[in-house]
């Protein structure tokens, strides 16, 4: 089973003691009008774009990111204007992925019939071929919650579950170069409804590499049951107990699925609070912030002075030993949000494509009738080690052979897998975990690939086994080895069943990097060197050749008269 890192957010105190460590430095990149509700590379070149929702909630704002030589920005917003939808409704939610398998983004929204309405639907909106624009909102179904984005039937199309009814669990799935769904009903009828707000995982939580569904019910004091991936489509397994120590009334929010203890198993980083009304804030954000090796955790805090910060957590014990802090709390120092606004959350974003990890502030207005996302660039100065992959959805083969051909890059694909090991400078093997998209609800802003911090001294990763969902076990993988680190893998699963014909892509960091520079001094030094050396064996040989034709003609006696 995996162990459990629970932390007390936005709370005076904490279930361990934390220490304040130093800070890391970050500058103001762009701002764009709205509320960022997701990311995915629509126009499919390579540079995540940005979805968002206007201020009153009734429009979708695409926002096509563009780099030029010296910064980074984006472009006017492409509006989508929502007019099929009910009037006063609002977006709550949204979640990027491909639902008819035509390799393009399409997007799932979750739509409130009123602001102060508990009547949830789901709708849906197509990516045009252009990759610019969306189709008409497309009404799915009611709900009573924001929808779990998965793969129910492995075949690499998104589907999502949603209760329709408390109790009365639907699902989803896509169906390949169709606009329409197949419907599923009566799963788990056995299991009490599930908890609202949606606390779903869709990640592999048994170690096979298959990505399981992670369920929180109500009428439990678990905090999950793991519905294992099975030949016959998802089967009850364990429940996930509810970790010792943690109060009885404390709320607990969604979890996040981690690598923490280097034992090939996820992890879950459950996050709590002391109090029902902090529950919006509740969620981590895993993700090597330093690029040290050690998974960081963005989180929100409450000071003493009611203000809201965004902080991280470094993991460095656990609760064992009082005296030793399970954690170490840097403050990010980030600027504050304009006046009139304050902070409602915080995410990872990835500005520069440097490999570093960069931020995004959620800022609001007290009524929430203004948004305004201020996305933040790193500055961290020493060099560090970083390895993403992503694998696509495997629909063809290459870029000639794709819709407009255009890799779908940056694409959200629901239930992939992969597992890494490399040797530490100190010794020891460490290994990492992880799943693509494996949280959808509540517009989570996971980034599409899987990124993994390496530490300030890297050597190449030794076995990359990348897994894509199917049906009946083993998991379809395939291993890839010796992949150089500060570098993307980009996995094209074509076909599905035949992993032999899996191709790849090695996108490395850019030339101007410190420590390409480095290697490329050492390789050239060796050569010089080797070089050297051959030519004073050379010149050593020449001189000994020579020395010895000069004694052998010494020791010649010519006598002309014959005798």
């Amino acid at each position: 089973m995996p162990h459990i890192f629970t932390i007390l957010l936005l709370a005076v105190a904490s279930l361990c003691p934390v220490c304040l460590c130093g800070e890391l430095t970050y500058t103001r990149a762009i701002s764009i009008d709205g509320r960022a509700l997701a990311y995915a590379d629509f126009n499919a070149d390579t540079l995540l774009d940005v979805l968002a929702v206007s201020a009153n909630s009734s429009q979708l704002l695409l926002y096509f990111w563009q780099k030029g030589d010296s910064s980074s920005g984006v472009a006017e917003p492409t509006v989508v204007k929502l007019a099929d939808l009910p009037a006063g409704a609002r977006v709550v939610g949204a979640a990027p992925a491909d639902f008819n398998g035509d390799s393009r983004v399409d997007v799932l929204l979750t739509v409130q019939a009123a602001a102060s309405s508990s009547d949830l639907s789901v709708w849906i909106v197509y990516g045009k071929p252009d990759r610019e624009s969306v189709t008409e909102p497309q009404m799915v179904t009611k709900t009573v919650d924001q929808p779990t984005v998965l793969d129910y039937n492995a075949d690499m199309v998104a589907d999502f579950l949603v209760e329709v009814t408390a109790g009365h669990r639907t699902v989803f799935t896509g169906r390949l170069n169709e606009n329409r769904f197949n419907n599923v009903s009566g799963l788990f009828p056995d299991k009490p409804a599930l908890f609202v707000p949606n606390s779903n995982l869709f990640t592999d939580m048994t170690g096979d590499l298959r990505s399981d569904l992670l369920l929180r019910l109500t009428s439990t004091d678990s905090i999950g049951v793991v519905m294992r991936r099975s030949d016959a489509g998802f089967e009850a397994g364990p429940e996930v107990p509810r970790p010792p120590g943690l109060p009885g009334d404390a709320y607990i929010g969604q979890a996040a699925p981690v690598s923490l203890d280097n034992d090939e198993l996820t992890d879950l980083a459950l996050p709590a609070c002391k109090r029902d009304s902090d529950a919006a804030g509740a969620a981590v954000r895993p993700g090597d912030l330093e690029l040290d090796g050690r998974l960081d955790l963005l989180v929100t805090l409450r000071r003493s002075d009611n203000k809201r910060i965004s902080a991280f957590l470094t993991p460095t014990g656990d609760c064992t030993d009082s005296d030793s802090p399970a954690a170490s709390v840097r403050d990010l120092s980030l600027q504050d949000c304009p006046d009139g606004l304050g902070l409602a959350g915080s995410a990872l974003a990835d500005v520069n494509q440097d490999g570093g990890l960069d931020l995004l502030q959620l800022c609001a207005s007290p009524d929430a009738s203004r948004w305004l996302s201020v996305f933040h660039s790193q500055k961290y100065n020493e060099e560090g080690y970083f390895f993403r992959s992503l694998v696509l959805n495997g629909m063809c083969q290459n870029a000639y052979l794709c819709p407009e051909r255009r890799l779908p890059v940056g694409l959200p694909v629901p239930g992939p897998c992969l597992r890494f090991s490399t040797e530490r400078p100190e010794g020891g093997t460490r290994v990492g975990i992880g799943c693509q998209l494996s949280q959808s609800a509540y517009s989570q802003l996971d980034l599409p690939y899987l990124h993994f911090g390496l530490g300030q001294f890297s050597n190449y990763i030794d076995k990359l086994t990348v897994a894509i969902p199917y049906e009946k076990a083993p998991a379809l993988q395939r291993d890839f080895t010796f992949i150089i680190p500060n570098s993307q893998l980009l996995v094209v699963p074509y076909p599905h069943d035949n992993t032999a014909s899996w191709t790849s892509e090695l996108f490395v960091r850019p030339f101007f990097d410190k420590q390409v520079l480095y290697v490329g001094v050492t390789l050239l030094g060796t050569c010089l060197i080797a070089c050297a050396i051959a030519a004073v064996f050379q010149c050593l040989e020449y001189r000994r050749d020579k020395l010895e034709r000069v004694s052998g003609q010494q020791g010649v006696v010519f006598d002309p008269s014959g005798r």
